[in-house]
């Protein structure tokens, strides 16, 4: 819920914010302090920002995160239950969830495939390795953002399903000899 470009301290009371950091310029004739690095960019981010600080308040970003919390806890029950993936954030303590394949021979499709496939129904749900000393494990992450509800997230569980259906219904055949095959419409 942050503009980009924008990032906030706050200090619980004045004398905690260092002295050093504060200095005054000279703003239509008078001295002003400040402790921000002035006329470096637009303020369209920061007036942004401040306007959901001020029509949101304390209480209403309470109830966002609490939202967001709530949907990722009910995702990764979700997810584990398919009984295919590990959980690998339950999205306990940010509102992110991750997964990967449990190991499973039988299966012939990845979580890339599923990437795929779930982008068919429009969910754009990256699947990727891990940093080094971890890139052999793939997973796939869901970030649930403010305007990510439970009725979205239940859509989400739907098509998630839909595309595990599909893909364990898929049928790849593999030809040894290549074979020239006219594909087209014959009249």
């Amino acid at each position: 819920m942050v503009y980009p470009g924008v990032g906030w301290v706050l200090w619980r009371d004045q004398q905690y914010l260092p002295k050093e950091l504060i200095f005054k310029v000279s703003y239509l004739g008078g001295e002003l302090p400040t402790m921000a690095i002035n006329f470096s960019h637009s303020a369209a981010q920061l007036i942004g920002q401040y306007y959901n600080f001020v029509r949101y308040g304390f209480d209403g970003y309470k109830a966002i995160h609490e939202r967001t919390h709530k949907v990722a806890l009910y995702l990764a029950k979700a997810i584990e239950e398919t009984g295919l993936f590990e959980i690998v954030n339950d999205g306990s303590q940010l509102p992110i969830v991750c997964y990967k394949l449990k190991e499973n021979a039988a299966r012939e499709w990845t979580l890339y495939d599923l990437a795929d496939r779930l982008l068919m129904k429009g969910w754009q749900v990256p699947a990727y390795p891990l940093p080094k000393n971890l890139d052999q494990e793939i997973i796939q992450r869901l970030v649930i953002r403010a305007d990510f509800g439970m009725n979205m997230a239940c859509d989400y569980v739907q098509d998630m399903h839909e595309a595990i259906a599909a893909l364990n219904q898929a049928h790849l055949v593999y030809h040894e000899k290549p074979e020239i095959k006219t594909y087209g419409f014959t009249h």
